[in-house]
């Protein structure tokens, strides 16, 4: 139930609540928002009609304007200082011995936590690795996987040097995690259509609010691609049965400070 409640002494009837619900299911009634109850199963509880009321004389069942932050433009980027940050931000693959305070990954995933999901399901999950004996032993099983690939023949092995790759974790050396002192899993239920999108999204938002903490992140490609195949890594990872990992960032402090934002490409674009 997300019985709509109007406080009807500051409602202005400006109706903005009713042309921004996402699902166009409020309506008017003698002047007054109104949620039919046969609609009330509609209602994503996305807070958009509580966010946009000028008077906060909107309440729904799970959003009430006395528990929702403050909305302040002052605290904004510019679009100078956005595309600044996006631009400079590197895929860092060196990183400091130090670890990250988990009070500071516990508020990434605060933040992250607010990126769009699909109809406001919020099924996104996570699971952080930050003892450096359990990364090294999800390694390990990356390792295994491409030692695998190796041997059955498959064509990505020498695609991608995985010969190399090996010989090189032989040696002491980390190419699958590169010395990341933490791993951050986004994780859904298997059963959610939009699980790749929604914990892209999520790890995306974290990726971006990390730099603003002056840590550096990369996306754990060779991990993914074992997670995905290799049900050796999906039993030690240890998810729930019918959850799955659909993304996963490195994590640290960056050995190396950049001086410079690297070119792109052009942006091809299409007007229709």
């Amino acid at each position: 139930m997300n019985n709509l409640t109007i406080n009807n002494t500051t409602c202005t009837h400006c109706g903005v609540c009713v042309k921004d619900c996402p699902m166009g299911i409020i309506g008017f009634e003698n002047k007054t928002p109104v949620l039919p109850v046969e609609k009330e199963a509609s209602c994503i509880s996305c807070g958009h009609c509580v966010a946009v009321c000028p008077a906060g004389s909107l309440s729904i069942e799970t959003t009430k304007p006395e528990d929702c932050q403050a909305f302040d433009r002052t605290m904004l980027p510019s679009m100078k200082q956005m595309d600044h940050t996006i631009r400079s931000r590197r895929s860092v693959r060196a990183y400091k011995t130090n670890p990250v305070a988990r009070e500071t990954i516990k508020a990434l995933i605060d933040t992250a936590r607010y990126a769009p999901t699909t109809g406001n399901s919020q099924l996104v999950r996570w699971k952080v690795i930050d003892t450096a004996s359990e990364i090294h032993r999800f390694g390990g099983f990356v390792i295994d996987y491409l030692r695998h690939l190796i041997a059955t023949g498959d064509q990505s092995a020498r695609a991608y040097g995985f010969d190399a790759i090996i010989k090189e974790w032989e040696q002491g050396h980390d190419v699958i995690f590169r010395g990341a002192p933490a791993i951050v899993i986004a994780a859904a239920p298997e059963s959610h259509g939009a699980a790749v999108i929604d914990c892209s999204i999520a790890l995306s938002y974290l990726d971006i609010s990390a730099y603003s903490a002056e840590l550096g992140t990369c996306w754990a490609g060779f991990f993914m691609m074992a997670y995905r195949q290799w049900e050796p890594l999906r039993k030690v990872v240890g998810l729930p049965d019918g959850e799955s990992c659909y993304g996963a960032l490195m994590i640290g402090h960056p050995a190396y400070d950049y001086h410079r934002i690297p070119p792109r490409k052009e942006a091809t674009v299409t007007w229709m």
